[in-house]
């Protein structure tokens, strides 16, 4: 059919980011719908290039509108990973357009469609993806949550290319949480609230211990400590006990560990509880 050359002609020619490809793909286009009855099948996949040759022009609400239509026309995706592709690309350019919801919504659609599929690869991509979408949503805990998972499977499959990328992520939301941690601290101590001063000193002890930082992780855990004391506050004391063992015991330094994990058992005013049950109760 005339149509599926100048479509596959318009994506080549998108792909050499040469300004003819426009032209090609809305040719193929009218030559598809002139047929009785219509493909559907090929003007799916025809809107999908048309998104795509939008979204190289960053003509995204242009874009959005050819990726929508296709999914629109797409019960005739029988090719679930083509499907895949075009939620995707959809989440670009939701994502370029500023609308960061409907992005993560098409981000999480193809998502499934890989768990169908059962490509980690590419729920690894999309996890990552998603990370950096809730994380402009404001969730920063559900955008670390996303790309360690991301990271994790990515370091399962033992793959390289592109593991920066998700380590870029990671550094970006460590970053903003170093950040969150410390405005955290400058306004409780502005404010003398002592507990949450201890709470953002246990924060930015864990970050600093994310990065290999051992003396600035004991003076923020001796700050953190200084404050539940002040304080009187109990839980959160014990909480901290409990985390600053675990790190202690990563850095293999078991009898500070032991000791911190005691100090964890007396402030919960549990000292008969095996250590396994207060890290359960801790975590």
């Amino acid at each position: 059919m005339v149509a599926e050359c100048l479509g596959w002609e318009a994506g080549a020619a998108q792909l050499m980011q040469d300004p003819a490809a426009l032209g090609l793909i809305e040719d193929a286009l009218a030559r598809c719908r002139s047929i009785n009855p219509v493909p559907v099948v090929t003007e799916a996949r025809l809107l999908a290039i048309l998104g795509h040759v939008r979204v190289s022009r960053h003509e995204y609400a242009k874009a959005i509108q050819a990726y929508e239509q296709a999914i629109s026309v797409g019960a005739a995706f029988a090719d679930l990973r083509r499907l895949s592709y075009v939620y995707g690309a959809l989440s670009l350019a939701y994502q370029e357009s500023g609308r960061y919801a409907q992005a993560a919504h098409y981000s999480r659609r193809a998502m499934a469609l890989y768990e169908t599929l059962r490509d980690r690869l590419n729920i690894a991509w999309a996890e990552n993806n998603l990370a950096l979408l809730v994380f402009k949503q404001g969730d920063l805990a559900g955008a670390l949550r996303h790309a360690q998972s991301a990271l994790g499977t990515i370091e399962e499959l033992g793959v390289e290319a592109g593991r920066a990328h998700v380590l870029m992520t990671m550094a970006e939301l460590e970053l903003a949480r170093s950040d969150h941690a410390a405005a955290t601290l400058e306004i409780a101590e502005r404010t003398g609230e002592t507990t949450n001063m201890g709470e953002a000193h246990v924060w930015l002890g864990r970050i600093a211990a994310a990065q290999g930082d051992e003396a600035a992780v004991d003076a923020e855990f001796a700050a953190a400590f200084e404050r539940f004391e002040v304080g009187q506050a109990t839980e959160w004391q014990t909480r901290a006990h409990a985390s600053y063992a675990e790190l202690l015991e990563a850095r293999g330094d078991l009898r500070t560990a032991n000791r911190h994990l005691r100090l964890a058992i007396a402030a919960a005013g549990v000292r008969e509880a095996p250590v396994q049950d207060v890290r359960i109760a801790m975590a």
